[in-house]
């Protein structure tokens, strides 16, 4: 019976490995703060944005107008469909497959979600 219980304790600690090997991946994710999503937005006259979701926030960056945007920080706001961040002047709102941005100054781009 000794033996047997003997043969089991290294199954026991493979287990043990792989749960914790599985948390540390989780934790590393969380603590990397990857996005839940990345898109490409294809807005008029070809430019091109690239927009990183998170829960609570997004990333903007790319070109609108010749003029190069390397971070956007926008705050997700109430939204009566679809997901809309704004960080009070500059605002996106994607919704299905299209996205509006709002430059806050007069510029307003109507993009599509660009499919890979």
């Amino acid at each position: 019976m000794k033996k047997a219980g003997i043969k089991t304790l290294p199954v026991f600690a493979a287990l043990f490995a792989a749960l914790f090997v599985l948390n540390a991946c989780d934790a590393s994710r969380s603590s990397t703060n990857l996005p839940n999503a990345v898109i490409t937005l294809n807005c008029s006259a070809g430019n091109l944005v690239k927009v990183s979701f998170w829960e609570d926030k997004a990333i903007v960056s790319g070109t609108l107008k010749g003029i190069y945007y390397k971070e956007l920080r926008l705050k997700r706001i109430s939204a009566g469909s679809g997901a809309k961040y704004s960080d009070g002047k500059h605002t996106i709102w994607t919704r299905d497959d299209t996205g509006i941005i709002d430059m806050g100054n007069g510029e307003v781009y109507n993009c599509l979600i660009q499919r890979k």
